[in-house]
C-alpha cells in the first residue's frame, strides 16, 4: 500500500481558481503528469466515471476511475478501481491550501518497487499542485502575478 500526504499552500483569494481546476476531471493530464489521458465515460449526481491511461508504457497502462464532487467541501475523491492503481487520491482546496492525500495499491509485480513508487508519486503530486496553482494565477482577472501568488511562469 502506498500513503502519504502532499500539500501546498494558497494565498488569500486563490482557493477559488484552485478548485475549478481541480474539479474539472477532463484536464487532468494538464495538472497529473501521471495522466497521459483522460476520457470521461459518464456521470450521474456528483460522480464522474472515466478511463485513465497513465503515462507508463505497456499493455497494462489503462484503468478505470470514478472521481465524486463535493463543491460545498472542494474535495475530489478519485476511486481507481481497475488497472494498474486500485484505491483512492483525495484532493481538498481550502482558503489557506490545497492537500492531496493517496492511499493506493499497485499490481502484485510492481510491489518490489513500491518505495520508488512512493517517492515518484509523490514527486508528481507535489508538482501537479504546483502546476495547478501556477494555472489558476495564470486565470487571475489581472492576469500573472496578480492573484496573490507570484507567478513561476516568467510573467509576473
Amino acid at each position: 500500500m502506498i500513503e502519504f500526504e502532499v500539500s501546498r499552500q494558497l494565498r488569500r483569494g486563490q482557493s477559488d481558481a484552485v478548485w475549478v481546476l481541480v474539479k474539472d476531471v477532463a484536464s487532468m493530464p494538464r495538472y497529473w503528469g501521471g495522466h497521459r489521458e483522460v476520457v470521461v465515460l459518464g456521470s450521474e449526481g456528483r460522480k464522474v466515471t472515466f478511463r485513465v491511461r497513465f503515462a507508463f508504457p505497456g499493455p497494462n497502462n489503462v484503468g478505470v476511475a470514478q472521481a465524486e464532487l463535493d463543491d460545498d467541501a472542494r474535495r475530489l475523491r478519485i476511486e481507481y478501481l481497475k488497472g494498474p492503481l486500485v484505491g483512492h487520491v483525495d484532493v481538498k482546496v481550502s482558503e489557506g491550501s490545497i492537500v492531496t492525500r493517496w492511499r493506493v495499491r499497485v499490481p502484485w509485480y510492481m510491489r518490489l518497487m513500491e518505495p520508488w513508487l512512493k517517492r515518484h508519486f509523490q514527486d508528481g503530486a507535489r508538482n501537479a499542485l504546483e502546476r495547478l496553482v501556477e494555472a489558476a494565477e495564470a486565470s487571475a482577472p489581472n492576469g500573472p502575478g496578480q492573484g496573490g501568488i507570484p507567478s513561476k511562469l516568467g510573467r509576473s
